[in-house]
């Protein structure tokens, strides 16, 4: 009797995935190993272009990279290569480490590599010696930024070749290469880049140790393997675990090992071509499924944060490779996913070099931002995340969802403190969260309608507006009848007419004039938001309406299947960006809680 071979992770979701993938555009760049540069193929042979993943915008060259002779008859976008079948032969690709990959042709009368885009200046090229095997060529020059904000209106680029089969042909123009195959008709090239962190020599030794493509497909695959860790895909049907696995390679392959800033950790982008920039709350909710993946991933999320914390406690909204987003920071919600992380991995050195920083944007929070009435207040929609919601159309306002998210912070700073040794801290923090919850509810409180509501700046007026952040608080503790806040879940976030319809816990109550299902933070859901809502939900007892909610939000996300950035709470159709990490992150994660898998926060 033959015994049946178990599929470890990797080849579970390589098989979800099937070979249809889409990499036509940044958004779904080809790129594994961490790499902060993708490739695009479409529907010629060849590689359709090249993006430099990296500093807020997406750099794409010019197409196509790699053109290929002849016309291509089928191809095979598989999770991990690329197969396109020619009229004559066949052509294979695939990464076999960071920022490096193999091309292979059998049968292409040859391939032409092409580098160009637009202000693309200094460029310079270099064979080495010529009587090495392999042949390499070094491409060196500077790509214009596309950000203003960026200080730096340009970046130094290495771009390497090795011809390992087939030879060099002369085209008569510096940014182009011929190649032609060897006498049994193969071309092999491997190649890299390097982005404002240049070393040709590690370059040539990446480019001189290039293995074959069998070779490239097992580092691939181990690579996976690790990257996926105990992510489970597994339902028994097989479009639902493909859109699984969707989410799950999207996690990983928008995080992204980038150099300056960003160097030394693995960074975790929301979108690669869309977002290619580690976002402070984002990464936070990128978390609830990177717990389970590669070990760096959830801390390193984390610790890029508060590594890179200004002097005085701010943290940035974002960090690219070569600046950070300055203005605004983000909803303080680092501790949250810390104290989440340390009691899942028992981890004290984390806690221990987590903790100080953390406390220092408490600080931060509660003097730059401090008002007279003892809670702190935001001016810009970007600083709560939410982008064009109507809560500031009358001005600055004291948020609900920042105050709730802060007290949540020094409860966790709190715990970490006591988990790491420190009773005396511990002490003075957890009194420090009694006193800011008592001015949250007397603040914020409004005994009329049993609602938290934000409050206006300027005149203490307590603004009627129905968000999902009216209901922050109540994922913490705070000084609120029991039977108050059952009644406020039952009355606003159960309700069918607000919050609780077909596509629930949208971003603003549907009966609200202001309301429009499908403009970004006026009307849609959030799923990171919506997950938070989960949360109230189960905290407070609500278990039959928490299963309701998490089967809808979860049926929406399948149903769509891209991954999407936010969803027409009227129709659950997906907009904005394509393999969203922070949407990708609540699917896996609903995916175990529903199977139980996870407890409640």
């Amino acid at each position: 009797m033959v015994e049946k071979k178990v599929k470890d992770r990797a080849e579970v979701m390589v098989d979800a995935l099937g070979i249809d993938n889409n990499y036509c555009d940044s958004d779904h760049s080809f790129s594994p190993f961490y790499s902060n540069v993708g490739l695009a193929f479409n529907e010629k042979p060849g590689i359709a272009n090249l993006f430099l993943h990296y500093n807020r915008k997406t750099i794409a060259f010019a197409e196509p990279l790699v053109r290929i002779t002849g016309p291509a008859k089928m191809r095979e976008h598989a999770a991990l290569w690329i197969e396109q079948v020619l009229t004559a032969g066949k052509a294979s690709f695939a990464f076999y480490e960071r920022n490096a990959w193999l091309m292979e042709t059998e049968g292409a009368p040859g391939a032409e590599i092409r580098l160009a885009r637009e202000g693309l200046s200094e460029l310079r090229f270099e064979y080495q010696d010529r009587n090495t095997n392999p042949r390499i060529v070094l491409f060196t020059g500077l790509v214009p930024t596309l950000d203003e904000r960026d200080a730096d209106r340009s970046v130094p680029f290495l771009f390497g070749v090795a011809v390992m089969k087939g030879a060099l042909e002369p085209v008569g123009h510096d940014s182009v290469l011929g190649v032609s195959p060897d006498q049994s008709g193969f071309i092999r090239l491997a190649f890299a880049v390097e982005i404002l962190d240049m070393n040709p020599k590690r370059m040539l030794k990446t480019l001189g140790e290039a293995p074959d493509m069998k070779g490239a497909r097992e580092r691939s695959r181990a690579w996976l393997v690790n990257a996926l860790g105990n992510c489970d895909i597994q339902t028994g049907d097989a479009r639902t675990e493909g859109i699984l696995a969707r989410a799950a390679t999207s996690l990983v392959t928008n995080a992204c090992a980038a150099p300056g800033i960003l160097a030394n950790r693995v960074a975790s982008f929301p979108g690669r071509g869309r977002y290619p920039a580690h976002y402070l709350w984002d990464s936070c909710f990128q978390n609830l499924a990177q717990e389970n993946m590669d070990p760096q991933l959830a801390p390193d999320a984390l610790l890029l944060l508060t590594e890179n914390i200004r002097i005085d406690g701010k943290m940035f909204q974002f960090l690219c490779s070569t600046w950070t987003k300055p203005i605004e920071s983000h909803p303080p919600m680092v501790g949250w996913a810390a104290w989440r992380l340390v009691r899942q991995r028992n981890d004290k050195a984390f806690a221990q070099k987590i903790l100080s920083a953390l406390r220092r944007n408490n600080y931060w929070w509660l003097t730059q931002r401090m008002t007279r009435r003892g809670l702190v207040a935001c001016a810009y929609p970007p600083e709560v995340g939410w982008g064009n919601t109507p809560r500031f159309e009358r001005g600055p306002i004291i948020p609900v969802d920042i105050n709730a998210y802060l007290l949540m912070q020094v409860r966790a700073c709190a715990s970490l403190a006591h988990y790491t040794g420190d009773n005396s801290a511990a002490r003075a923090l957890t009194e420090q969260a009694a006193t800011f919850a008592q001015t949250l509810v007397r603040v914020l409180y409004d005994p009329s309608d049993n609602l938290f509501k934000d409050v206006l700046v300027a005149t203490g007026e307590r603004l009627p507006l129905r968000t999902p952040a009216c209901f922050t608080p109540l994922l913490t503790d705070v000084p609120l009848d029991e039977h108050k806040r059952s009644a406020m879940i039952g009355g606003y976030l159960l309700d069918p007419n607000q919050f609780f319809g077909g596509v629930p816990f949208p971003s603003l109550a549907y009966n609200e004039p202001a309301y429009e299902s499908g403009n970004w933070w006026r009307g849609p859901t959030w799923m990171p938001v919506a997950y938070l809502m989960l949360t109230v939900l189960r905290n407070h007892g609500f278990e039959k309406q928490w299963r309701q909610a998490a089967e809808r939000l979860y049926t929406i996300i399948v149903d769509d299947g891209n991954i999407r950035e936010f969803f027409d709470s009227r129709t659950g159709k997906g907009k904005g960006a394509h393999r969203y990490g922070p949407t990708a992150a609540v699917l896996l994660r609903l995916h175990m809680a529903l199977g139980e898998q996870v407890d409640g926060e």
